[in-house]
């Protein structure tokens, strides 16, 4: 009976000292397979092997180019071309004033080319009936980009010139009342004709500029 007992004593003493020798061993590192491009984490563990759940395999990146649709370009407007001012150019003022002559006959232009300066604002057009010079009066047609934008008539002009892109001046003889064509006896006087932007003034007297 003792050496039944000393054998079991001596069991369970081989037993204790096995337990304590599995407790004190140090688990070893363990190293966690990571995912591409995922730096590895060493850490402490039981020492068994881990298997990732997911395997992840990096795919090539697309790139992808943008489409942008282009508009189509405007069409043109279609424009149709105004017609053309009485004058637009010196011919087709000249035959505007033709047309507008309401004492017979035909006219005569003095120094169109004094009075019509292309690149004036203000046009003017020194017109006379034909053959009678210095007695059948004389009338001044003002112009703006083509169009008419009045006319004065003086019974005796002296002289007559541009005074600026948007003025023209007349020196005319003065009639008084009583006067007979031949003799005015007011002197001279000077008028000038001016654009404003928007209508043509006169600046000075038109007294006297024709026979009363």
């Amino acid at each position: 009976m003792r050496g039944l007992t000393r054998g079991l004593a001596a069991a369970a003493a081989l037993a204790v000292l096995l337990a304590a020798c599995h407790k004190s061993e140090k688990p070893g590192p363990v190293v966690t397979p990571t995912l591409p491009g995922t730096p590895a984490v060493t850490g402490t563990g039981t020492g068994l092997p881990v298997t990732p759940l997911i395997t992840v395999t990096a795919s090539p990146a697309v790139s992808a180019t943008a489409t942008t649709a282009s508009s189509p370009a405007p069409s043109p407007a279609h424009s149709s071309t105004p017609p053309p001012t009485p004058g637009a150019t010196l011919q087709s003022a000249e035959a505007y004033v033709q047309a507008q002559n309401t004492l017979g006959g035909s006219l005569q232009f003095v120094n169109p080319a004094q009075t019509w300066v292309d690149g004036n604002t203000l046009h003017a057009l020194h017109a006379q009936p034909t053959g009678a010079a210095g007695t059948g009066g004389d009338t001044f047609y003002f112009f703006v980009q083509g169009a008419p934008v009045g006319h004065t008539m003086f019974t005796q002009s002296v002289q007559d010139a541009p005074v600026d892109p948007t003025t023209f001046g007349v020196t005319y003889d003065a009639y008084r009342p009583g006067d007979a064509s031949c003799c005015p006896s007011g002197g001279m006087a000077t008028v000038r004709f001016h654009w404003n932007g928007s209508a043509l003034v006169t600046v000075g007297s038109l007294a006297g500029a024709t026979l009363s």
